[in-house]
């Protein structure tokens, strides 16, 4: 994720999370291509964490590359957290389910 893609990806998410019925409660990034993140992008990504979380969505990580920077790694830990990265797809699906299954959701 860089500079040149980052405003892409943040009206992307934006259309996503406004025409989506019912309404998100995770919003997921498959970082399976993601090696490198650069200032503008990791800017990008704390707008919509912070947008996202104002409309109650949590935003995840999944399939984060092994040899993804160090720098970029701890710069999207510092958003989510560790907690919101997730090894695999179905690990995620598995922990949305549990969550989901927690509070009596039946929604995305």
């Amino acid at each position: 994720m860089y500079y040149a893609n980052a405003g892409l990806l943040s009206s992307q998410v934006k259309a996503l999370v406004e025409n989506t019925r019912p309404a998100l409660k995770w919003f997921c990034v498959d970082a399976s291509a993601v090696d490198d993140l650069d200032f503008s992008a990791a800017e990008t990504l704390r707008s919509i964490h912070r947008e996202l979380q104002q409309r109650g969505i949590r935003l995840v990580f999944a399939q984060v590359m092994d040899d993804l920077n160090p720098e970029s790694r701890n710069a999207v830990e510092q958003i989510v957290g560790k907690a919101g990265f997730y090894a695999t797809i179905d690990d995620l699906v598995h922990a949305y389910r549990r969550a989901a299954g927690a509070s009596g959701r039946k929604d995305r």
